[in-house]
């Protein structure tokens, strides 16, 4: 249950703040739980800690979409995709984002554009 799992991860982290399992995981949690903006504020600073950790910008990037931000969430699929460049989540959701920030009113010159190429 994750209602119970997230004081324990808190408590676990109030022992030692730099287990990124626990922060990881408490992030997890609360995404699940549609606790967002909590989710957010665990999860971007453990992506900026630890730029390295593909999990971590994965998770901050659904979690980004969850609240419309895609902008951000398309910053941080990039940056998981520079980490592992073919994984199929993150290059799903990746353009799935990309797919909210097109403007689609002047869809006929994109498609225009697409079909030669510029």
């Amino acid at each position: 249950d994750y209602g119970e799992a997230i004081p324990l991860y808190r408590r676990a982290l109030s022992i030692d703040p730099s287990i990124m399992a626990a922060r990881h995981n408490l992030g997890s949690a609360l995404h699940t739980l549609k606790r967002f903006q909590e989710a957010i504020a665990v999860l971007r600073p453990l992506a900026e800690d630890t730029p390295s950790c593909f999990e971590c910008l994965l998770s901050l990037g659904h979690t980004l979409s969850e609240v419309k931000d895609h902008e951000g969430a398309i910053e941080m699929y990039h940056r998981a995709l520079d980490l592992r460049n073919e994984d199929p989540d993150a290059l799903l959701n990746y353009y799935h984002a990309k797919q909210q920030v097109i403007d689609w009113t002047d869809r006929e010159v994109l498609f225009e554009r697409l079909a030669r190429g510029t």
